[in-house]
């Protein structure tokens, strides 16, 4: 898969139009977690404030897991 065939489209609907792999489930948590300093750099964020990390996981049809993730979030 490319780059470009992602461009302007769902990663999903892609992964179910030309694979014919479909995301059935997918596992999140949600975490308050203190930062650290590349993190503040990145949220331009003062030293001691808060962020969200927001993870998942997401399985096909077969139970194979297709995307793993992790955002950061400043509340």
């Amino acid at each position: 898969m490319t780059v470009e065939a992602l461009h302007n489209a769902s990663l999903h609907a892609v992964l179910r139009e030309k694979f014919r792999v479909q995301i059935i489930y997918g596992k999140r948590q949600i975490r308050a977690v203190p930062s650290d300093r590349d993190r503040l750099q990145q949220l331009q964020l003062d030293a001691g404030s808060p962020v969200v990390l927001l993870g998942g996981t997401s399985f096909d049809q077969n139970g194979r897991r297709l995307e793993v993730f992790s955002t950061w979030h400043h509340p």
